[in-house]
This record gives structure tokens, sequence and C-alpha cells, in this order.
């Protein structure tokens, strides 16, 4: 590997043999200089590949800030494309509320994901998820990447404590495309002295001989003085200095995860890695098989299948904004030039020629006689050519196409007649331009709300509590607390993000193909009650409320006292007037064992022997009202007859009158 000016030395005198070993070993059992070595290893790897579109994304920081300009002669004009199209992006995006649905694999777990969603809706203030989801929107959009920390939790107040990771001060295994399959990652962090020996991971007397031996907070890494500080100069303005010596400042240390023996571990040192503070093995167990992942979740703007990096708008419309910059300086010149009055004069008339190379306003130009006829205008061009406005608008066109945005809105679509269907397909490619971009974010969104789930179940004992807020009958708010089996399921639920402009749509579209189904579930005996219960709890009613509109049944009751002691699988005989579909509904919440399984199986057959002891009446109630369609004679009396048909025995009765093979019509 060909080391940069950056780049850290490595010793290289680990033997191969040991480097492969080492693998196979806890942490515990290397030597330290074997941990710097291999860190500085990876380190270097990771920075190599990363350094270049770092200072990349410094550039466009310029760019976005409308500081990069064409000099020509005195102007001085910028471009506020990216900015704008930047802004455009950002508002469409913060202001899609998107929100996290828990949803049950098994019945039984109805209500503990009830109390899931309620947790979650809880935590999302608790975390500050509002002021971090504007700040990582940000680094999306710009960076195409935006990284969250989910390392820490609070177990005292059992909340995870998530924050945005600067993406200048991270570096990953350049190898991956997901966080899952990462083989190292780290990032720069900034502390005080007092939290340094005060930090339960550090070794405090390591600390205080890293600090003694000769640190000077000045001498911090690459990253910090040169492209974030670079950045931060940038956005923040030429106030942002070196900050000065003094009891609080900051000391720069590198944190760093990497697996060894299958197990993640996470390492600390000094910013120049020639110093091991700490470490400790990570056990998040959120990645299956008691496994832990890396503690970062990635978001991204557009995703490729080459890089976890993914692409920002500026990667997509820097070279429009370039483009426009230059033809905007040169058409303000142009326009410039015309503002001024330009003559066609005779020189020999004049006293001094030279009062033609500058020109004033109400200036005087002496002449030997009256200037009649002597001095003309200059005949007038067009300025600008309508092919360089036509292609300036087709730069804007392209960088608004580009992210999807608005083209009807910005008149694009109306400069010339369309038709309604050629406006709606328009509008619908822009909509799967800005679906296939949340897409990416609500992935990343799925993997925090898996985190967090995984982190409650993990760091919570059995009896801690959440406190949630539970809107009770007509808008009653009322605080209580629930417990860790309470709201955490046995077997992980479905993670849904939606966004609510299009989830509530969804929701009333599949609220109305419930609502008509019940008339047809009416009429072949199904389960109408459980369906309009399924239509309550779509509305985010909650328990109390659906038990309020839809009063349980006494056999719904008798089911839940049954539950009781299926789930001691206890067998637990059914009764011959048993109303079976709602026994089998509300059985279907209970925990599952043999006992849970058979009760079920004996109402089925149960009802399917009262189905089989009607069927003799209706089929002679068929017989009959056949017989009265053969004595009919208008289509108006056969219409009437067939809609008194029961619906069991409609198909034979069909097929009676209007055979389809050869054989039946003989």
């Amino acid at each position: 590997m060909v080391e940069s000016k950056f780049m850290l030395p490595t010793n290289n005198q680990i033997p191969t043999t040991r480097q492969f070993e080492l693998q196979t070993l806890d942490l515990t059992d290397w030597k330290e200089d074997e941990i710097l070595e291999e860190i500085r290893k990876q380190f270097n790897y990771s920075k190599q590949v990363y350094d270049v579109k770092k200072r990349y994304w410094v550039e466009m920081i310029k760019l976005y800030l409308n500081q990069f300009r064409k000099q020509i002669a005195d102007i001085t004009l910028g471009s506020k494309l990216l900015f704008t199209q930047f802004h455009e992006t950002y508002s469409s995006i913060d202001n899609d509320q998107r929100r996290v649905i828990f949803k049950p694999r098994r019945p039984q777990d109805d209500k503990i994901t009830f109390y899931t969603n309620a947790v979650a809706q809880f935590d999302f203030d608790e975390m500050e998820m509002g002021r971090i989801n504007r700040e990582l929107i940000w680094d999306i959009i710009f960076f195409g990447i935006g990284i969250l920390d989910v390392s820490l939790y609070d177990k005292k107040n059992s909340v995870l404590k998530p924050s945005v990771q600067s993406p200048f001060t991270f570096f990953i295994d350049p190898k991956t495309t997901s966080i899952d399959e990462a083989r190292f990652a780290g990032r720069f962090i900034y502390k005080t002295y007092y939290d340094l020996i005060n930090d339960s991971n550090l070794n405090s007397e390591k600390v205080k001989d890293w600090v003694k031996s000769g640190y000077a907070p000045t001498e911090s890494s690459y990253e910090q003085t040169q492209l974030e500080k670079r950045a931060k100069q940038y956005l923040i303005g030429d106030n942002y200095f070196q900050e000065p010596l003094m009891s609080l400042s900051f000391l720069e240390i590198l944190e760093w995860y990497f697996y060894a023996n299958g197990k993640l571990w996470v390492v600390w040192t000094d910013n120049g890695i020639t110093k091991v503070l700490g470490y400790k093995r990570v056990d998040y167990q959120d990645k299956g098989e008691k496994e832990s992942k890396i503690p970062f979740i990635t978001y991204n703007f557009i995703k490729t299948s080459f890089s976890l990096f993914g692409l920002g708008l500026p990667d997509l419309i820097e070279d429009l904004h370039r483009a426009d910059v230059v033809l905007k300086n040169l058409m303000m010149r142009s326009i410039m030039l015309d503002a001024t009055a330009t003559f066609l004069a005779n020189y020999r008339i004049l006293l001094n020629p030279k009062d033609l190379l500058t020109k004033e306003q109400n200036k005087v130009i002496f002449t030997t006689q009256p200037p009649a006829g002597q001095i003309l205008p200059f005949p007038k061009t067009q300025v600008v050519s309508n092919d360089t406005l036509a292609f300036i608008n087709v730069l804007q066109n392209e960088a608004v196409g580009a992210v999807g945005s608005a083209r009807i809105l910005k008149g694009s679509l109306t400069q010339v007649k369309k038709t309604a269907t050629e406006i709606a397909i328009a509008k619908a490619k822009q909509d799967l331009q800005i679906s296939s971009i949340m897409r990416n974010i609500i992935a990343g969104e799925k993997d925090f709300w898996y985190r967090w789930l995984k982190r409650h179940q993990r760091f919570m004992a059995p009896d801690d509590k959440k406190l949630i807020e539970i809107v009770g009958y007509q808008g009653a708010k009322e605080f209580t607390s629930v417990k860790k089996r309470e709201f955490i399921p046995e077997v992980d639920p479905r993670i849904e993000v939606v966004s609510s402009l299009e989830a509530e749509p969804q929701k009333i579209l599949r609220r109305r193909e419930l609502a008509e189904i019940l008339q047809p579930l009416a009429q072949i005996g199904g389960n109408v009650r459980e369906v309009v219960r399924t239509i309550l709890y779509d509305m985010d009613l909650t328990p109390e409320q659906v038990d309020v509109f839809l009063p349980p049944t006494p056999h719904e009751q008798r089911a839940k006292l049954e539950n009781e002691v299926l789930e001691q699988d206890d067998i637990v005989e059914i009764h011959e007037n048993d109303d079976d579909l709602q026994h089998i509904a509300i059985h279907y919440r209970a925990k599952e064992t043999d006992a849970r399984n058979i009760h079920i199986h004996a109402h089925i057959l149960n009802y399917l022997n009262k189905q089989r002891l009607q069927a003799p009446e209706q089929k002679q109630s068929v017989k009959e009202i056949s017989q009265g369609i053969l004595e009919t004679e208008t289509p108006e009396e056969l219409g009437r007859e067939l809609t008194q048909l029961p619906t069991e025995g409609v198909e034979a009765l069909t097929q009676t009158m209007f055979p389809q093979t050869p054989s039946a019509v003989k």
C-alpha cells in the first residue's frame, strides 16, 4: 500500500501467520502493539479511499453557498441554482411526516404491538428525533449519506440516545456496501479531559500519561484541521478559528470498531493511534444469533450497489450549476454594455476626441460646429440571443428534473397546451423519482427502529417500565407505564415506515374495501364483527375505544377467560351453543400452545358440523326456488326469484340452468 503524506506509519512487524491467528483470538489475547498496528492498517485503507470524496464535498459547500463565481472584468456574479434546488428538495422531505408502525407477526401479539407503537411514539420525543431528523436530512441530501450513531443507551431512563455523525470524521471499510457487512468502522470523537478520565470505558491512568507525554490540543487530526474545519469556515464564516488551549479544551481520540474471534470490539486510541486508551466487547445482540452490528445507521439519497456512500444532490447538478454561472456572467457583461450609450461620431469636428473614451451621464462634448447630423447613436442589436436564453432554461429544467422536483409547478408543462393525460403522466413520473429517493431514506429508518427495539430488548430488565401516553375514549389522554414484556413481542414484529401523506389515502382505501365485503360476509356466514373491529383498529383507535364502540359479547368474554387456561396448555372443552366464529377470533390471540390449537380445531369442526346440518334445508330451498324459476314468464320475475336464492347452492343451480359440457347439454 502506497502511503500518502497524511497516512499513519505502520510497523509491519506482525508475521502473516500471526495476523490470521489474531482473528481467532479475543482482543484480550492481543498485544497492545498488535492492536495499534491492525487499527492503523484499517484506518489508512479507509482514509486513502474516502479522502478524495471528502475534499470534493468541501468544494460542493462553496457551490452551495454561492461562493463559486466566474470573474470577468469587474463583474462577479454567482448562481443560486444548487442552493434553490437543495432547499426545495429539503423542504419536500422535511415536510413529509413519516411514522413507524410495528405490525404483529402473530395474532396474539396484537395488544403487545399496540403498546410497542405507543412506546415508539413517546420515545420519538424523548430522543429528540424531530431535531435529529432535520440535521440528518441535510447530510443525506448534500453528501448522499447520513450517519446516525446509536451506540449509547441510557439504562437509567431506558431510552436510546442517537446522534448525527459527521461524514468528515467517519471511516468505514471501503469494500462494504452495507453497514451489516462492514469489517471495521470508526470515527474521531471530541471530549474534555474531565470526560475522558471519568469515562468508565477508558483507563484513566493511560489518559493521564497520554496528556502528560506532550499532547497539544492544536495537534489534531488531518480531518479536523483540514477538511471539517474548512467546511465549517465556509458554512460559519471566517470567525471559525483554531480553539485556544484552555481548561475545557476538547481532546481528539479515535473510536474504532472491528471484529476479532467473531465478536465485535471497540477500541479507543489517541488521534495518532500510538496508545490504547481502552477497549471492550460490544454486546448489542442486534444481528441475530446474539451477534452485534457496528452501531451506526446509514441513510442514502441515491444508493448505488458499489459503495456504502451514495450520490448527493450536488453530484447530480454541479456541472449544470457551473455552466449556469459562466453564462449568467457573460449575459451580465452584455447587458451592462448595452445599458451604456454608444455613438458614431465625426472625430474631425471634436475639440478633444478623448471625450469619447469615457461614458458619463450628462457629459458635455465640445465641437467646432453644431453637432446636428455629426453624432449618431450606434445601431442596437439583441443583447442576449434567444438561443442563449433557451439554453439556460434547458440547464435549469434539467437540474429540476434530476432530483424529481415539481416541473408542473415551475410552469415547464404549462408554457404550451397540454392535455390532462399528459400532465398526469408527467406528475406520475415526478412522484416515482421522489418515491425512489424516499425508499432509500425509509430503508435507513427501518434499520433505526429495529435497533431501537433491540436496545430495549437487550438492556432493559424484565421488571423495568416505560412511560407512555395513551389516548383514551373521546381523546382523553393519560400517562401509564408498561413493563418490558408488555411492549416487546417474543417474535420480532414487522416494521413499516410510511409517509402520512401517502398512508392516509391508503388507509381510507383499505377501510372502504373492508366495508365492501361486510355484506357478502354476512350472507355466507362470515365473522362480520371481526371485520368491523379491524376497521376500527385501522382508524388508530385504542383498544379501550374499540370496546366502547363494539362492546364484547358474552361469547367473546367467555373466550378470553378460556385463553387464560389454554395458555397454560390445559384442555378446555367447547360448548355446543358457542358462537364458533367469535371464539376462533379470540383464541387466535392467545399464546400458541398445543391445547390452544386443539381447541381452535374443535371449534372449526363444530362450525362445519352446524353447516352440514343446515345443508338439507338449503338444498330444499334451492329446489323450490328453481321450480318457481322454470314457471316464470318474464325476465323481471326471473330476476326477483334469483335474488331470493341462498348463497350456498347458487353455483350448483347455475350449472344446472347453464350446462357447460356436451353431456350436460344432452
